[in-house]
């Protein structure tokens, strides 16, 4: 049987994700990408160091902002 991992803070990507359908429906393009993941918050419920997971999703992020530029000098 395969095993199933479950997003860890799931509550409030729930949240926002609620709204993609209305957002779509306006003609937006969503996509979902959380800032920090499942690394992060195992080793802050495990009382372990999370340096190295918070400077991924920093480095995720910077990186999705180079993409969002790259993408609106392409558009306008």
């Amino acid at each position: 049987m395969p095993r199933v991992m479950l997003a860890l803070g799931a509550s409030s990507r729930l949240r926002v994700a609620q709204y993609v359908p209305f957002l779509r429906k306006a003609g937006l393009d969503i996509a979902l990408r959380p800032f920090l993941d499942n690394a992060y918050l195992a080793a802050l419920y495990a009382g372990q160091s999370r340096r190295g997971a918070a400077l991924a999703a920093y480095g995720r992020a910077f990186s999705l902002l180079s993409e969002i530029e790259r993408k609106r000098r392409r558009i306008g």
